[in-house]
């Protein structure tokens, strides 16, 4: 399959909703509280009156104090009620729940034969922010359950839109379904959304096998009324030979060199349907890149978010040897999980003879759980969710400090240097620095790894003007 770079919007967790005659809610994801979300797919439809397809929202405030949330329905393309749409805002009670259902908040159009469907948007956020708010208090959970007559049924969950990390280079939904599988007939049918912004979603097909037709495009804007397009049946969109398909993966992103660069994102799904049974599960696209800098798996970093490099004194004037800093840097890492780390560090002139830099790992605990004297790298399976942190997800610690330090010798003036030994003749009459960079592998996820302290080291002069340098035990800290 072609991966044009590309963009795409959600890191959503994998929602294959069971439906039928099942009574039970499945939920995509387990973090949903927000301020401002998206339900990524709401539909009513109605038969001289009599209500066929049908939406019930819910609204949970966790908090002490009512909410006031405004909603916003966006219709998708060949919909009666196409574009942005503003609904009735809903007030709920502190530790309440409001229920509703979209037709009795929405000023929908009906005409005859034709479906309303759509995105909601729920934004509890002040519409002009004041000194007197405060929006960490207002945050709610939401879901939607689509409901046909005779029994059909699927949930799709509140997205907090916060979560959504613009302009990703690709997301995909796996197990499409066309034509006759197992006995039964299958259509799947796919869906990109704009979140406020204009932007061209792509979608194409891929299988084992390798590509399937072409690609589909959808040019969506908010402003004129295209903010959700419908790929009907996605397998005639992309123009797929004729025949019968499973297990085939639906990529989404933007077009050209735009994709994983930042921007605009697709808010992508898909609904894989079986036609026997009147059955269907419900998809949202998942990301396949992360370039979410809140959740990278591979980070590789040599300087602070302010541009300075990660740096430590290697080499000091006169007898300064026993005054030195490690540097602190944070992972918010999430167990149960493996994490390793290693640093890479660039040898001052004529002191690469030992080790000059060290590292180690400190839970949120407080307790050193990795690497040490002397390490360079460190692997470590963080347990189970209750053996760490009382089974919350807090910040580690990685502490990389210099392993040991040499006396330089001293320049009469700083034009002396230029004739002089750079490992006995210090630049400047400064401490000589050894940069270095800071990598980490997770399979959850963490963040930039960033420099937000340091500790004094223990350092021990030896005999060959060499201070030998050590994490201490309970390391003072600033």
């Amino acid at each position: 399959m072609s991966h044009l770079k590309s963009a795409f919007l959600e890191r959503a967790v994998l929602a294959v909703i069971l439906v039928g005659s099942c009574r039970y809610v499945h939920a995509q994801s387990p973090y949903g509280l927000a301020a401002r979300q998206t339900i990524p797919f709401v539909i009513d439809y109605r038969e001289f009156e009599v209500p066929v397809w049908r939406t019930e929202i819910d609204i949970h405030n966790p908090g002490s104090q009512p909410l006031e949330v405004r909603l916003t329905y966006f219709g998708a393309v060949g919909t009666p009620s196409p574009g942005r749409l503003a609904c009735a805002t809903q007030t709920v009670g502190p530790f309440a729940t409001a229920e509703f259902s979209l037709g009795s908040v929405c000023p929908l159009t009906f005409l005859s034969g034709s479906i309303n469907f759509g995105r909601l948007e729920l934004n509890a956020l002040p519409e002009k922010p004041g000194p007197s708010d405060e929006p960490g208090t207002l945050v709610f959970l939401s879901n939607a359950r689509a409901s046909r007559s005779g029994g059909r049924y699927f949930t799709v969950e509140g997205f907090p839109q916060g979560n959504l990390s613009g302009n990703k280079s690709l997301a995909e939904v796996t197990g499409l379904k066309s034509g006759l599988i197992d006995g039964n007939q299958w259509t799947s049918r796919c869906y990109a959304a704009a979140l406020n912004e204009t932007v061209t979603a792509v979608v194409e097909l891929g299988d084992k096998n390798g590509p399937l037709g072409g690609v589909a495009f959808a040019n969506l804007d908010p402003s004129s009324g295209t903010e959700m397009w419908p790929f009907v049946d996605v397998f005639v969109a992309v123009g797929a030979p004729p025949g019968n398909y499973d297990n085939v993966t639906a990529s989404f992103h933007t077009p050209g060199g735009t994709g994983g660069a930042g921007g605009p994102g697709v808010f992508a799904f898909c609904r894989v349907i079986n036609q026997s049974l009147d059955k269907e599960a419900f998809e949202v696209a998942k990301y396949v890149d992360n370039n979410d800098e809140a959740r990278q798996h591979i980070t590789s970093v040599n300087k602070t978010a302010f541009g300075q490099p990660f740096r430590l004194v290697s080499e000091v004037r006169g007898s300064d040897l026993d005054t030195n800093l490690s540097n602190l840097h944070l992972a918010y890492f999430q167990h149960p999980d493996e994490v390793k780390c290693e640093v890479h560090y660039t040898c001052p002139s004529k002191l690469c003879t030992f080790d000059l830099v060290q590292m180690r790992l400190i839970d949120p605990d407080g307790s050193v759980t990795a690497g040490g004297a002397h390490a360079q790298s460190f692997v470590l399976d963080l347990g189970e969710k209750a053996q760490r942190y009382n089974g919350r997800n807090g910040p580690w610690l990685i502490d990389v400090g210099p392993d040991r330090i040499a006396k330089g010798g001293d320049c009469p003036s700083p034009a002396a240097e230029n004739f002089g030994d750079s490992h006995s003749c210090l630049r400047h009459g400064g401490p000589h620095v050894t940069p270095y960079e800071l990598t980490c592998s997770s399979g959850n996820g963490h963040g930039q790894l960033d420099v937000i302290g340091h500790c004094f080291m223990n350092c021990t002069k030896d005999q060959n003007k060499e201070a030998l340098c050590a994490f201490a035990n309970q390391p003072h800290c600033f």
